[in-house]
């Protein structure tokens, strides 16, 4: 249920639930990736506060001890997201430490349960949050590349949107327009899977880039 409010850009409202779970005295104590996914969604639900508190508690005996479970690279793709919602360039700089060993796996947390695409997202995330901005492009370019591999075509458009965003964020020569045909590809994708508040999120950034996109935001026509 997470992988699928997150691909609809709709797992905010799942904060309380996650922390519930997270907070169970019943779960395994080695699941870490809970409470990491609760902070995240704290940052996103708008609750900065709330989500230092998590992840104080989830790193408090070190990154490096957390047991490498089946959800642990899902715990760290949660842990670089909230370090990036919140600024914290020492969490995501000891996450990408651990994180770079795997980088070519896919993110299959449990029995491959669900997937969030490709590994290099998480770098992309913690390299942004560092303030490296060509690195973060990079990483980005690689988890669309492997993540189309995978055949994950929700995971595949997030990941296309958000490496137009790093480049927007660069602002290398040809990094606006080239952000704005990713930005188009992945909102058309967006509107044929039905994604429907990703694609307007997507639109919104386009209209701050493109002429086109900001008329269509205006007179809430669509673009396909």
């Amino acid at each position: 249920l997470l992988t699928i409010r997150f691909i609809q850009g709709r797992d905010a409202e799942l904060v309380d639930t996650a922390a519930e779970i997270a907070g169970s005295p019943t779960l395994n104590p080695a699941e870490f990736s809970f409470q990491a996914t609760a902070a995240c969604l704290a940052v996103r639900a708008g609750d900065p506060g709330r989500a230092r508190t998590m992840l104080d508690q989830v790193t408090a005996p070190g990154l490096a001890a957390l047991p490498q479970s089946s959800t642990w690279l899902i715990g760290m793709l949660s842990l670089a997201d909230a370090a990036h919602g919140i600024g914290d360039a020492s969490l995501a700089r000891q996450v990408e430490e651990l994180v770079e060993p795997f980088a070519g796996l896919p993110i299959t947390p449990s029995l491959a349960v669900t997937c969030l695409g490709s590994a290099e997202r998480i770098l992309a995330l913690t390299r942004l949050t560092r303030g490296d901005q060509d690195g973060a492009v990079a990483a980005f370019e690689r988890a669309v590349d492997a993540t189309r591999l995978l055949g994950n075509r929700p995971m595949t458009a997030v990941n296309t949107a958000d490496l137009a965003l790093a480049l927007v964020a660069r602002n290398a020569p040809g990094d606006r327009a080239r952000a704005v045909e990713l930005l188009t590809s992945a909102h058309g994708e967006a509107v044929a899977m039905g994604l429907d508040r990703r694609a307007a999120q997507w639109l919104e950034t386009l209209a701050g880039l493109t002429e086109t996109a900001a008329t269509i935001v205006r007179t809430g026509r669509q673009w396909v």
